[in-house]
């Protein structure tokens, strides 16, 4: 932002600016009439700017030799240079150099603009818009600067420019869809216009607020100063924004003041136990304020817990330390630090800079913590916080490598987290409980060139554009210095304890088991298959070798929060939503005898939660029992826990958290015999193999160059004829919502049980499953024919009870006289049933993982795949290798939304969604390639008159809900969703027919992300109401929906961003609708500051339907 010729002038990097903090852009406004000035620029900089010049003009140079390349000259004001712009424009230059662009207040210059042949206001070609960065990967800031260049290329050329340009620090020209950031930037940009628009008159100034953008922003230390003065709240070690906005709520604002609050003060939404944390905080930063001296208080803990954690010294401790650069596409750690003390003190780090390298770092890493612990049995590793642990985890899964020591080390219970040790165990009177922060107790200051772990990351940055090593050295003896802080740390810890407990005490007289590196059986059938499976390419092979241990990898997250929880304070577990915390006995209600149980009941404090009756949860305190939940009333904050009648009385107090996992040996196995024959190059599972290696194909009379499908058949009779066809291989078949892909998978299935084969059908639900088979038995009434299937089952909510389809609850039960199977992978990965079926059908394949589609497939000789990847996908725990976590479409169609004519079939009509909603689903998520029926455009709502304008006849409408401090539950957009149903219910449906009948509630779903929102919405709407998360209603329809996107802001998000803005999700909910769909979200949820190009995406689909409703 600068004033040129009088006038307030803007760049698009104000707009990111912005994005991030308005606050910033605020001060940036206040600054330009010199009043005030933010903090010196990093001294790195200069010098990165002029690498990045440098690499910009040797780019070009480049240009030169293979275009006609017209610089714009930098000499002359800016209007001079955009009219010399516009005449290159109109010339059809063939590359543009330095180009300026305006208008109104905006000033662009993009590096390049590239002609293309597309008719323009300027002739018979148009403009693109290229910009040249010296960064390795794309950052959003570069995607919204192109895009704003876009903006200003469409006033000078009467038309949007298609596609963005970007040229990376190696050189790579990377292309983008303008369309995929269009309406993300477009809303950036009005809300700035109009944030600007205001300042002149706003009526009060600006206040800071604390947002991830102050650790990077050069007004950080004026809003630290207004802080200061005002006694912020921000200032209490470990407050949370949700938690200062409660306080303010109940009229706390000051530290000052939140010190001084009574003991038996309350305050709405907040536990009692979080409060007196706070309140004790508090007093103990003020306590510091006025006197200048650190003190600290130990807290009384359960056994086991605190300063108990700690176990007894040895010579041979380690201090362990990362650094990771969250820039760098899927995060890079880049630096793994390992300390000992043993004389001599030694210090080993271990770099990486790219993905490889952090994959041989993570070994050398894990080597040299285990050659440690084999030369001292009794040593541990120490580290603060959960990020070294949390990284180890996640990357010896994610690179499929050292698995197996680190489970050993895990198990030994070799790591001890420091900052649990303290959190638990005491109190201190500094404003934040970092590292750095409480070195005050055992240490002199830091004063080297990176303090804290934002220097570091900057100081890579710097480094990987500058290769500078005196970087790398830096930040080398920032991350020994935080080892062997961490190292007096718990000398310092130790020092607080009287004495070890007698558990731990004798846990030191025994030595641990000996840790040693041993091939594990999936180490060895994966080599197998790398050198031996030659038939199929190396990826298919690396991939089969991943998937060997997919399910181990899913199981481990699980496993990991299980006992994460186990060992949580109970105040931890009432803030974590999975759990029921705190529960004590009521004495009130006395054992109740129900069935072979007996129920007992426990009242609870105020949570949320997401657990439900009928629920199985674990104890806290002891893991090997689980109970279900009878009944749980949230009103009365009761819920009734089964024991069987002669189990053991439960505890008067405890806490609930989810359990175990499923057992998956049967799937393990199944791959298992998948990864053997390919060893083998037995050719056993021929249709799974081919779907792996993403061949063509295999179909009797099809060329595999040419649409399986010709233009104006039929598509059902076409799956018919093509699944007949199949010669040990498999079909895609993705069919949008409302396209009929349930009904055309049930005439194949028909075809082939005519023809006398056996079919499978599985899916990843037992509700998906019933859906096809109901569809099946109704088509083969409809041909006349009779069969006899089964279906496995384990209980009756599960089972299709129909005629010709009988149910079992073993699988033994299913002979040959079943020509028809059905049942979840489980089921189909039995080795009584390995290639048992002459097709199977997988329904949802979308939601089917890898792991699992390869286990089931082992039953079937072809593979039949009906979904769509553009709707809900198998939720993936774990963190897996390569290509493993994705679902089987993810797999096979890669980038892509719609599988290719030639690879499968795309079935392109839908008889569910109106034209107004078709045509926003269709550009948003299908490439276009979406059509409505035409009877689709005669259904319509008839409203009452004084319909609000949230509602229509038919389409799309986004309502904005303005409220804060939402998470998983907004009482605000369940008073509006209230509100439009009770209009609803006057409202008529008006079908293709002309004939009308009354909406009811039957006509109306309500989705919401999150249980919560769910089951406060069940509780405010009418009885009957259809309401649940779209999981619920994949494959249903109604004539109206109403979404509830429920969080207020991404700063509240309870989750990744990817889960709540998710394109999917969002296309499955408002896909629903036969008439309309209505939106119901805070606009806030808009201005999500992204932190990588893929997270602007689904936001921009979100932007995009709000523009969409709001023009249509």
């Amino acid at each position: 932002m600068h004033r040129d010729r009088g006038e307030i002038r803007c760049a698009p990097t104000d707009l990111l600016r912005f994005l991030g903090c308005r606050h910033a852009s605020y001060l940036d406004w206040h600054a330009l009439d010199g009043g005030l000035r933010p903090d010196d620029p990093d001294p790195q900089s200069a010098f990165i700017q002029q690498q990045g010049r440098d690499h910009e003009w040797a780019y070009l140079d480049k240009v030169r030799v293979q275009y006609s390349l017209v610089e714009i000259a930098a000499s002359g004001g800016v209007a001079e240079r955009a009219a010399r712009t516009q005449q290159a424009m109109r010339a059809g230059t063939p590359a543009i150099a330095q180009a300026v662009l305006e208008r109104g207040p905006w000033q662009g210059m993009p590096d390049l603009l590239w002609r293309i042949e597309q008719p323009s206001a300027l002739g018979a070609h148009a403009y693109e818009p290229g910009d040249i960065k010296l960064a390795s990967h794309p950052q959003p800031e570069h995607l919204l600067q192109l895009a704003a260049y876009a903006d200003l290329l469409a006033s000078e050329q009467g038309t949007l420019p298609q596609r963005l340009h970007l040229v990376l620090g190696d050189e790579r020209h990377l292309v983008y869809r303008c369309a995929e950031f269009w309406n993300f930037y477009t809303r950036v940009r009005d809300r700035f216009e109009a944030f600007l628009a205001q300042l002149p008159q706003a009526a009060q100034p600006s206040q800071p607020e604390p947002c991830p953008m102050c650790d990077q922003c050069d007004w950080h230390s004026h809003c630290e100063a207004v802080w200061e003065q005002q006694d912020h709240l921000t200032h209490v070690a470990d407050i949370r924004q949700s938690q200062i906005a409660k306080l303010r709520a109940a009229g706390v604002t000051t530290v000052a003041q939140l010190a001084a609050l009574p003991e038996e003060a309350t305050v709405r939404g907040m536990s009692a136990g979080t409060l007196a944390r706070l309140r004790r905080q508090a007093a103990l930063q003020c306590h510091q304020r006025k006197t200048g001296q650190d003190t600290y208080q130990l807290l009384e803990v359960a056994p086991g817990q605190g300063l108990e954690r700690l176990p007894p010294p040895d010579p041979g401790d380690l201090f362990f330390d990362i650094e990771g650069d969250p820039f760098y596409p899927g995060g890079l750690e880049y630096l793994f630090g390992v300390y000992q003390t043993l004389e001599p003190p030694e210090f080993r780090c271990f770099w990486a800079h790219d993905r490889d390298q952090e994959r041989q770092a993570l070994e050398q890493t894990i080597d040299c913590l285990v050659a440690r612990l084999q030369q001292r049995p009794h040593a541990h590793i120490y580290h603060y916080a959960h990020y070294e642990f949390s990284a180890l985890k996640r990357l010896s899964s994610a690179h499929g490598t050292r698995e197996a020591e680190l489970d050993q080390l895990l198990r030994e219970r070799k790591f001890v987290d420091l900052y649990r040790v303290v959190r638990e165990g005491l109190a201190v009177s500094r404003p934040s409980y970092s590292l750095k922060e409480l070195e005050a107790f055992y240490t002199d200051k830091r004063s080297d060139a990176v303090e804290t772990a934002v220097d570091s990351i900057l100081w890579y940055e710097h480094w990987r554009q500058s290769r500078d090593d005196t970087k790398l050295r830096d930040i080398a003896d920032y991350n020994q210095v935080d080892c062997r802080s961490t190292g007096q740390l718990r000398d310092w810890l130790l020092s607080l304890r009287p004495e070890p407990p007698p558990a731990q005490a004798a846990e030191a007289q025994e030595p641990p088991a000996v840790i040693a590196a041993v091939p594990t059986e999936s180490d060895t059938l994966a080599q197998a298959v790398s050198t031996g499976a030659t038939h199929l390419p190396e990826r298919a092979r690396t991939l089969i070798g991943h998937l060997l241990e997919f399910h181990r990898r899913e199981e481990k997250p699980q496993w990991w929060a299980l006992f994460e929880r186990a060992n949580s304070l109970e105040e931890d577990l009432i803030d974590d939503p999975e759990c029921l915390a705190g529960l004590v006995w009521d004495a009130d209600c006395p054992l109740a005898a129900h069935q072979r149980s007996v129920l007992v009941t426990y009242r609870y404090p105020a949570q949320e939660t997401k657990l439900a009756p009928g629920d199985r949860p674990a104890i806290a305190a002891n893991l090997n029992a689980t109970h279900a939940i009878a009944a749980l009333n949230e009103t009365e904050r009761r819920v009734q826990l089964k024991r069987g009648k002669t189990s053991d009385p439960l505890p008067e107090r405890l806490s609930l958290i989810p359990g175990r996992p499923i057992q998956t040996q049967t799937l393990k196995a199944a791959v298992g015999r998948l990864a053997q024959s390919a060893a083998a190059r037995a050719g056993r599972y021929a249709a799974v193999e081919a779907f792996l290696a993403r061949a063509a194909p295999r179909i009797a009379g099809c060329d595999p160059q040419q649409p399986l499908v010709a233009p104006g058949s039929d598509p059902v009779a076409a799956v018919r004829d093509l699944a007949l066809g199949l010669q040990a291989s498999y079909l895609v078949v993705q069919g949008p919502p409302g396209t009929g892909k349930t009904h055309t998978a049930a005439r194949a299935i028909v075809a082939l049980l005519q023809r006398g084969d056996r079919v499978g059908v599985m899916a990843a639900t037992h509700k998906a499953i019933n859906n096809l088979l109901a569809k099946v038995e109704a088509a083969a009434r409809a041909e006349g024919l009779s069969f006899c299937g089964a279906q496995k089952a384990s209980s009756d909510r599960q089972a299709l009870n129909r005629e010709q389809i009988a149910t079992v609850r073993e699988p033994k039960k299913i002979g040959t006289e079943h020509q028809l199977i059905a049942g979840t992978a489980w089921l189909f990965a039995r080795p009584e049933f390995d290639l048992s079926c002459d097709a199977l059908f997988v329904d949802e394949a979308g939601q089917v993982s890898l792991g699992n589609l390869v286990a089931a497939g082992t039953a079937g000789r072809n593979l039949v795949l009906v979904g769509d990847r553009m709707q809900l996908g198998q939720p993936i725990q774990g963190t897996h290798p390569g290509e493993a976590g994705q679902s089987s479409l993810d797999y096979l169609l890669g980038e892509r939304a719609t599988i290719p004519p030639e690879r499968g079939v795309f079935l392109d009509t839908t008889r569910r969604l109106p034209p107004e909603i078709c045509c926003f689903v269709s550009s948003a998520i299908y490439e276009g390639r979406l059509q409505a029926h035409p009877d689709t455009a005669t259904r319509h709502l008839v409203l009452p008159p004084d319909a609000p304008a949230a509602l229509a006849p038919r389409g799309l409408r986004f309502v904005d809900a303005h409220h804060s401090g939402c998470q998983q539950k907004s009482e605000a957009e369940a008073d509006i969703i209230k509100g439009l149903i009770d209009c609803l219910l006057t409202a008529r449906v008006c079908h293709a027919d002309g004939s009308q009948r009354p909406l009811t509630l039957n006509d109306i779903l309500v989705t919401a992300p999150y249980n919560l929102q769910v089951s406060h919405l069940e509780r405010v709407l009418p009885d009957g109401a259809q309401v649940g998360t779209v999981d619920r209603f994949q494959g249903q329809e109604a004539e109206v929906v109403l979404v509830s996107m429920t969080t207020s802001s991404p700063q509240e998000l309870p989750r990744q961003v990817e889960f709540l803005y998710s394109r999917n999700r969002l296309n499955v909910a408002i896909s629903r609708a036969r008439c309309l769909a209505v939106t119901i979200a805070n606009p806030a949820l808009l201005d999500l500051p992204c932190t990588t190009v893929e997270q602007i995406r689904p936001v921009n689909t979100l932007c995009w339907l709000r523009d969409y409703a709001r023009a249509h």
